[in-house]
């Protein structure tokens, strides 16, 4: 794990996901540059531009804003990271290192469902373990690790199931930092939450107020099962998501077909801002494509950008 060759995998896993995805649930990589060398610093990937940030940035426009994060767009990014969790566990991957930093929002297709939304896609592969992988060391972010990764477990698709529910957890609970909470003076304490040891689940609806609907905070509550053998399959959750989003279209009819131009989530664009930043592309990277070197250039690739 700390050969600088291993940097490298990212190139073919993204690449390879990228070509199989068939739900936009993949953040894109259109191309990579590869520098004499083989460090890590020496590879760059060109990947789409996600124009409203990731989640933690989603997030921290609703904190300021003193608002929730709507609850159809809860159900939305289940769904989201649920397809691309079943893509990785099809190609025999797991990603021990989801976290909000490492999903990313770009521009709903309007062909899809609930286009009223930015669309949550998955990134950063640098961390990526094989299924049935043995933790000895820990892999993945402090604030974002499943029980499994902190007790020597195995990566199985158990792990993207807990996961998936920490990110909703985040969300609902303005936890941008997952598990790791913020002292007095503001600064990250590197321990778990208030009365909770490494491994618990985090503060679920008994401990604290409920804030979303019954389903949700059920559902939720279920996904962060300490015991990975007790754990729903990914199925399993794919279909509570699916029965929760049909709900939520029966409550709120259109929902699902709703542009952006139409208005979208009521207050969603008023926090997210209604035009995404936007900045010129550098054209070089149309001369890098997938499986071809950069020719020894030693410029770093994002050269030009403005």
């Amino acid at each position: 794990m700390h050969d600088p060759r291993h940097h490298f995998q990212q190139v073919p896993r993204q690449g390879m996901l990228t070509k199989k995805d068939k739900n936009n649930c993949i953040l894109p990589m259109r191309g990579w540059s590869q520098n004499p060398g083989f460090y890590q610093s020496d590879i760059h990937i060109y990947i789409e531009y996600a124009l409203y940030g990731s989640l933690s940035s989603l997030l921290q426009k609703f904190t300021s804003a003193n608002k929730l994060v709507p609850e159809p767009f809860i159900w939305y990014t289940a769904r989201k990271l649920i397809q691309a969790c079943q893509l990785m566990e099809e190609n025999m991957m797991i990603h021990p290192d989801i976290k909000l930093e490492n999903i990313f929002c770009m521009e709903a297709h309007p062909n899809r469902d609930f286009p009223a939304f930015c669309m949550p896609v998955v990134g950063d592969f640098d961390l990526m373990v094989p299924l049935n992988y043995h933790f000895t060391h820990t892999v993945g972010t402090y604030g974002w690790l499943t029980p499994e990764q902190l007790n020597n477990g195995h990566a199985t698709p158990a792990l993207h199931v807990y996961a998936i529910g920490l990110i909703l957890w985040s969300l609902m609970r303005k936890r941008p930092h997952g598990t790791i909470y913020n002292t007095t003076h503001g600064s990250l304490r590197e321990g778990p939450l208030p009365g909770h040891e490494p491994g618990d689940t985090p503060p679920l609806p008994a401990d604290s107020r409920r804030l979303y609907s019954t389903r949700l905070e059920k559902f939720v509550e279920d996904l962060l099962v300490k015991e990975v053998d007790s754990r729903m399959s990914l199925q399993e959750v794919s279909d509570a998501v699916e029965e929760g989003l049909q709900k939520l279209e029966a409550r709120y009819p259109g929902l699902k077909t709703k542009r952006r131009e139409d208005g979208g989530w009521p207050g969603f664009w008023d926090v997210m801002g209604r035009e995404a930043d936007q900045f010129r592309v550098d054209r070089r990277w149309k001369r890098h494509r997938w499986g071809e070197e950069s020719g020894g250039s030693q410029r770093n690739g994002f050269e030009g950008l403005a």
